[in-house]
């Protein structure tokens, strides 16, 4: 059984990454905001979490910063997720982190990401 799952994406990044709460937070008042306003709305998803809170919000700037203490970290939760992530939440790494990495960041992912990335940087170069 996966030990993360793509609908409870939200509460590990929260859990996980202290840089990320904040700006979960402003989402999750933004989406109140939406809700009472248009009653019904949902709330993001994995996809809308991943690529705004966890890609644009945190990881992307600390790889554009020089950041390398938070981009290992960023790093070690990419690293969990495809090990850990259940199938639908992979595929959300894959088309909102792991493009971005493979096309941009190729040399800091091989230098700071775990072995699983790694491996893929290697078998795509």
């Amino acid at each position: 059984m996966p030990a993360v799952r793509y609908h409870d994406f939200r509460a590990y990044l929260r859990r996980r990454l202290p840089e990320a709460r904040p700006l979960l937070a402003a989402m999750e008042a933004e989406e109140a905001e939406d809700a009472a306003e248009a009653p019904g709305m949902a709330p993001a998803d994995a996809y809308g979490v991943m690529s705004v809170i966890f890609w644009w919000g945190v990881f992307e700037p600390a790889l554009r910063a020089g950041d390398e203490r938070l981009a290992a970290e960023c790093f070690g939760i990419v690293e969990e997720l495809m090990r850990d992530a259940d199938e639908n939440l992979a595929q959300v790494l894959y088309i909102r982190v792991l493009e971005w990495l493979m096309a941009e960041w190729r040399e800091q992912s091989a230098r700071l990401g775990g072995e699983l990335l790694r491996d893929l940087v290697e078998a795509t170069s």
